[in-house]
C-alpha cells in the first residue's frame, strides 16, 4: 500500500484516534518537557473480555481476515498510543520506531475449540531505544473485562490512566497547573472536551494537511510504527526469542 501510494503520488495516512485525546496530549507534553525525568516504564494494558458469541460465524478471530487476535484487533490503538507517548522524549529520525526490542508470549486461554483461530491473550515486554522498559497486555480473555490503562513513570513523576480518566498525576516538582489537570481529567472531570468521535479529529487533521500540503503527523511512516511492534511481538511469540526492530 505504501509503495503503491508513493508511485501514484497519493497521500496516505493512518487512523490512530487516541492520539487526539486531550488527556494523552497532556501526558505527551509532560514527556516532551522532561517532567518525568529519566523514564523507567511505559506500559499499556487492555484487559478486556469477549464472549464466545463475538467470534461465532464472524471474521473476528480468523487468521485469514483478522490477521491476529486480541493484540492486532483490540489493542493496536493502545500499542500506538504508548509508543507515541514514550517516543516524545527521544530524539529520533522520522520513521524510526521508539521500541528497540520485544519479547512476547501469546496464547488462546478462554476461547478454545472452534470459536477462535488466533490469540485471545498476549503479553509482551518492551525495551525502548532510550532504555525505558515497558509491558503490553492485550486480552479478550479476562472476564468480565476492565478498562484500558496506560502508565508512564520515571524518576521524577508518574501518570496513570484508566479508561477515559487520569488516576495518577504526580511529580517531584509540582506546578500550579497540575491541580487543574487532575480536576479536568480525574474521575469528576469533563475529559478536557475530547472530540466526539475521536476519529473525526483524526480525519480533520488529515484533510487539513492535504489542503495545506504540510506533512500529516500520522503519515504512513508514523502509522507503521504500531504495526511494526505488533509484528515483532507475533514473531517473538512464535520463535520464543527476543526480536529487535530495525532503525
Amino acid at each position: 500500500m505504501v509503495a503503491a501510494c508513493e508511485t501514484a503520488d497519493v497521500r496516505l495516512g493512518g487512523i490512530f484516534q487516541r492520539r487526539y485525546t486531550p488527556m494523552l496530549g497532556v501526558i505527551r507534553d509532560a514527556v516532551t518537557e522532561g517532567r518525568f525525568g529519566t523514564l523507567s516504564v511505559a506500559s499499556a494494558h487492555v484487559p478486556w473480555w469477549r464472549d464466545d458469541d463475538y467470534y461465532e460465524d464472524a471474521w473476528q478471530g480468523t487468521r485469514e481476515l483478522d490477521g491476529g487476535g486480541a493484540l492486532i484487533n483490540q489493542s493496536i490503538h493502545a500499542v500506538d498510543a504508548i509508543q507515541w507517548l514514550a517516543g516524545a522524549g527521544m530524539d529520533l529520525a522520522p520513521g524510526v520506531n521508539p521500541v528497540a526490542e520485544v519479547f512476547a508470549f501469546t496464547d488462546t486461554r478462554a476461547h478454545e475449540g472452534d470459536h477462535i483461530e488466533v490469540e485471545d491473550t498476549a503479553v509482551a515486554t518492551l525495551r525502548y531505544r532510550d532504555g525505558t522498559l515497558g509491558q503490553i497486555l492485550a486480552a479478550t480473555s479476562m472476564f468480565p473485562g476492565s478498562e484500558m490503562e496506560f502508565r508512564i513513570a520515571g524518576r521524577d513523576g508518574t501518570a496513570e490512566t484508566r479508561g477515559g480518566g487520569l488516576s495518577t498525576w504526580r511529580f517531584r516538582k509540582e506546578r500550579a497547573s497540575d491541580a487543574d489537570v487532575r480536576a479536568r481529567f480525574g474521575p469528576e472531570g469533563d475529559g478536557g472536551d475530547a472530540p466526539v468521535p475521536l476519529e473525526a479529529a483524526n480525519y480533520r487533521a488529515f484533510l487539513d494537511a492535504r489542503a495545506t500540503g504540510e506533512r500529516f503527523a500520522l503519515d504512513h511512516s508514523e502509522a507503521r510504527k504500531a504495526v511494526e511492534i505488533v509484528e515483532a511481538i507475533y514473531e517473538s511469540a512464535t520463535a520464543n526469542a527476543p526480536v529487535s526492530l530495525s532503525e
